[in-house]
């Protein structure tokens, strides 16, 4: 019997279709100038955020770092109209694979602000 170990992200939840594994097909422009904070689909910045503190690693397709709650909101928009999922991130997230996906990575360990307003 062969086993497939090849890591696999399936989103949206409860069997959706999976992510594309292809990362040039994934078009960030427009997202891009839809966010204050920043995304990224190079290779490096992707290749940071492809692994924990475990032996787990998932190339994600992109990687965005909301600076308002809109960012988070047009992140979340964005890739349920492209069929990829949402990978969260935050400081002390986990350390057993699960902050790893092949969607997009969202690093909200700083504060994400309210538009027009700095929390305290």
């Amino acid at each position: 019997m062969k086993l497939d170990l090849e890591a696999r992200s399936v989103g949206p939840a409860f069997g959706g279709k999976p992510d594309r594994p292809d990362r040039a097909r994934l078009d960030v422009s427009g997202l891009r100038r839809q966010l204050h904070g920043d995304v990224s689909a190079d290779a490096y910045v992707c290749g940071r955020y492809a692994t924990d503190a475990s032996i787990y690693q998932i190339m994600p397709q992109a990687v965005v770092m909301p600076k308002v709650r809109e960012d988070v909101e047009a992140t979340l928009a964005f890739a349920r109209d492209e069929g990829v999922t949402i990978t969260a991130r935050g400081g002390g997230t986990s350390q057993s694979g699960q902050t790893v996906g092949g969607g997009i990575g969202v690093d909200i360990e700083q504060p994400v602000h309210v538009a027009g307003k700095i929390d305290d």
